[in-house]
């Protein structure tokens, strides 16, 4: 295989509220067991790190209340390991940071950027792929894992390919593309050239860094400066993703296309999934709900802590009994549960965006 990248550094930030109400301050979204075969959304990330990535060479960077509960359920991350972000405030300046400390002591270390939070069912697969990134990156492209679709999603954004870079699979990227609409995510899907933006990436620091000054050089500035110490310049680091800083302005970006059973368990509909297969934890579909009440779903967490909800037909609904609370919400509208349960669930950052 390959040579994989020198450096990974986990990002975790977001509160997990599209979940709700299973996640809350005591219990991230990284720490679900919905990993695949009981383990946590952490624990499998790290696993699919083993013999790719030297040891010791695995960090995980997050606002310090969230890092420490992560690092306390995971003895992998061992002391030093987990670095501090002062506050969440998306992935521009999450990333530039976690990039700018890098490149104090290793700027042409390869790294992989990864989120804590996605499930990948082959993970074989996403370790070819993960080398394939790290082999156009030693060369100086920022290179981004593209997800192979496989229904037409509204959800995410998406990355148009171009051609082919090498021998290989990786390609030049054509263009960025915002989350679509349904009949253009059904385009996007029958054409073949188009992927998932899965907010994995793969570079060097210093080609990063040379990159990131160049397309938005007030958050790198913001950034130098919160580095050599002044500590009120990260408040002054605009508050943008990644994607929107730097990739999207940057030429010669690498894509390399990812076909491995991704899923970014992005709401209640991807664990209802998980639970009929039998690989979603403690969270189990309530029997006889289904197709039986008109498409509404029930699921319980867990010892039940609420009453039994009993479905009497109207739109179909979701029902989830949760160590948080319970919710009660139209299936379809399930995902607008991040826009209100932030205070409820009391997550540990408050950036939802990650």
């Amino acid at each position: 295989m390959t040579r994989g990248p020198d450096r990974a550094v986990i990002v975790a930030g977001g509160g997990g509220t599209r979940l709700w109400p299973w996640t809350g301050p005591d219990l991230p979204k990284p720490l679900l067991p919905l990993g695949g075969g009981g383990r946590t959304l952490l624990a499998a990330g790290l696993d699919r790190l083993e013999g790719l990535v030297p040891p010791g060479a695995i960090a995980l960077q997050a606002p310090a209340a969230l890092g420490a509960r992560l690092a306390a359920a995971e003895p992998r991350l061992a002391r030093g390991a987990v670095l501090d972000e002062p506050s969440a405030r998306d992935t521009g300046p999450a990333i530039a940071l976690a990039m700018r400390r890098l490149l104090a002591h290793a700027p042409e270390a390869v790294a992989a950027v990864l989120p804590a939070d996605q499930r990948v069912a082959d993970e074989p697969a996403f370790r070819t792929a993960l080398a394939v990134a790290a082999q156009a990156a030693r060369g100086g492209a920022l290179v981004t894992m593209g997800i192979v679709p496989d229904h037409p999603s509204t959800r995410f954004g998406y990355i148009e390919a171009g051609g082919t870079i090498g021998p290989g699979p990786a390609r030049a990227v054509a263009r960025f593309v915002e989350k679509p609409d349904r009949q253009a995510a059904e385009r996007f899907l029958a054409g073949g050239r188009h992927l998932w933006n899965a907010g994995i990436f793969v570079w060097r620091a210093d080609a990063f860094w040379t990159a990131l000054e160049r397309a938005a050089p007030e958050l790198a500035a913001a950034v130098e400066r919160f580095a050599a110490g002044a500590a009120a310049a990260w408040d002054a680091a605009p508050c943008t993703s990644i994607d929107y800083a730097l990739m999207e302005r940057t030429g010669g970006v690498v894509v390399v296309p990812l076909d491995a059973g991704w899923d970014d368990v992005g709401g209640w509909d991807a664990v209802v999934r998980l639970a009929r297969a039998g690989d979603a934890g403690p969270a189990r579909l309530v029997p006889a709900s289904g197709d039986a009440f008109e498409g509404s779903v029930v699921v319980e967490i867990g010892p039940a802590r609420t009453p039994r909800a009993v479905l009497l037909g109207g739109a179909p609904l979701l029902v989830v009994a949760g160590p948080e609370g319970l919710l009660v919400a139209p299936r379809d509208a399930a995902d607008r549960v991040k826009a209100w349960a932030g205070p409820a669930a009391g997550p540990i950052s408050g950036d939802a965006a990650r």
